[in-house]
């Protein structure tokens, strides 16, 4: 009759309602399985098991749920620091040239406990140090390369480091300097291991020819102070001959 197939209608309806009800608290139950182990966090008693009767099917997926989204929480705001962190010791590890170490590369299996967020930063925070560090000593060593290319007047497209070492630094609007890239490119020169090395063996090979041009130049006026002794040379001449030939380029020590 009609009834009866009103009636048989709004059954299947409503077990079709609950079917979807009773997948939807699985797959919330599954979540939360899921995101606690993520979590390494211990699921409360009784919150998974099956409500007794009088609880409905919406007031337990409504519990579920609350749950779910406490946990979903805490797990985007541990995925986010380690998301930081990782950006960080990836940046950081390119810039200085070394390689990242397994246990920060990403993992098939997701681990959002404590301990591992913890050893994410902490490794941030050590490797932002160590390259604050490597950036003074560095711009320090570019300075130093800088002011004695210019001091001998070397040019600087002689070699290609020299190229570098000219490039590197940039000054801004208050006059302060900074590095122009972490990264060694056509005119910089990073913070790589490999620059470190170049630029303290640059520094030394640029300070022994500052010294060897000193000793040339002091041989070489000795030996012009008594010969314009011997000839009697007036001041005036010796004065405008010493201010034409001041500093430590090549083209004063030929002069000489």
């Amino acid at each position: 009759t009609l009834i009866q197939e009103m009636c048989s209608s709004k059954i299947s309806e409503e077990n079709a309602v609950m079917e979807q009800f009773r997948h939807a608290i699985d797959e919330t139950r599954k979540e939360i399985i899921e995101t606690s182990n993520a979590l390494h966090r211990e699921v409360q008693d009784g919150v998974l098991e099956e409500k007794g009767e009088g609880v409905t099917l919406t007031e337990t997926l409504g519990s579920l749920t609350d749950v779910a989204e406490g946990l979903r929480k805490e797990a985007q705001g541990a995925r986010e620091k380690i998301k930081t962190a990782r950006a960080t010791i990836q940046n950081s590890h390119a810039a200085l040239g070394t390689e990242v170490p397994d246990q920060f590369s990403p993992s098939a299996v997701e681990d959002l406990s404590d301990t591992v967020v913890n050893a994410f930063e902490i490794h941030a925070k050590d490797m932002s140090d160590k390259v604050n560090t490597r950036v003074g000593v560095v711009k320090g060593l570019v300075e130093d390369c800088q002011n004695l290319i210019k001091e001998l007047q070397i040019e600087s497209e002689t070699t290609e480091l020299d190229r570098k070492v000219m490039g590197s630094l940039t000054i801004n609007k208050d006059g302060l300097t900074s590095l122009t890239s972490m990264v060694s490119g056509e005119t910089s020169v990073g913070i790589g291991g490999a620059s470190l090395e170049d630029l303290t063996g640059r520094v030394g090979d640029l300070t022994a020819e500052k010294r060897r041009r000193k000793g040339k130049l002091g041989a070489l006026g000795a030996e012009i102070a008594a010969l314009w002794e011997k000839l009697k040379v007036p001041e005036d001449v010796q004065r405008q001959f010493t201010e034409s030939v001041q500093g430590l380029g090549m083209d004063t020590i030929m002069n000489g």
